[in-house]
């Protein structure tokens, strides 16, 4: 992993002339098993957390002085290097760094930030808008954004826009979590939750109960702008 795009485009010389650092992670080894494929939602919060205290092994190059010495750290510091782009994490004196919110927190806050989504829309006053939490890293959530933009669409005019956690006022969340914002050029609330339900709940298989245990706010926000 390299500190610059430039590393990944165009030639080598060229790419060498803008490199400071780079990252060639040694331990652990590559598997199939981790976050990506953990089973559900909140074991994938838990694995994240786990993985954050566990030990990496990675060898730093520094082009501008011609060196290079292997580190051994917590993916937690690894993380925040490749995020924040500073070195100075890895000092084991420093302060233990939490690990930051992951997408799946940001749904039990959506509804607090009605004024501002509303602020966001202005020429989209009467309009129905939808919000979701979203991570392009995270396969449930992006098989999530999928149906319902194509669920939507299929009836409505919709436009679809995405905000960082901090734009509406949410620090300290990964630097992939995003607010996926449907805009659906409809007034039929009605028909809109209906289209959402069918996107977003898969009920069990063999589920004996006819109840309907489906709770839209356990997905995202829908909002009349």
């Amino acid at each position: 992993m390299y500190d610059t795009p430039k590393a990944y485009e165009g030639t080598w010389g060229q790419a060498l002339k803008e490199l400071s650092h780079s990252i060639q992670v040694k331990y652990p080894p590559r598997t199939g098993v981790g976050v990506g494929v953990a089973k559900g939602v909140s074991e994938k919060e838990l694995k994240f957390a786990e993985n954050w205290k566990q030990k990496v092994v990675f060898e730093l190059r520094d082009y501008k002085q011609g060196s290079t010495r292997e580190v051994t750290t917590t993916q937690g510091r690894l993380y925040t290097v490749l995020w924040r782009g500073d070195l100075c994490v890895l000092d084991e004196q420093a302060s233990a760094l939490p690990p930051p919110k992951t997408a799946m927190h940001i749904r039990r806050t959506l509804a607090k930030h009605a004024p501002y989504f509303r602020s966001v829309f202005p020429e989209e006053k009467g309009s129905l808008a939808f919000f979701m939490p979203y991570d392009p890293c995270h396969s449930l959530l992006r098989g999530k954004l999928q149906n319902v933009k194509d669920v939507l669409r299929e009836y409505f005019k919709v436009g679809v826009r995405f905000l960082a956690p901090e734009e509406i006022g949410l620090p300290d969340f990964a630097p992939t979590a995003r607010v996926a914002c449907f805009v659906v050029q409809s007034d039929s609330l009605s028909k809109v939750k209906e289209l959402l339900k069918g996107a977003l709940y898969k009920p069990g298989k063999g589920k004996k109960t006819t109840d309907d245990r489906f709770r839209l706010e356990d997905h995202g926000y829908l909002l009349v702008l």
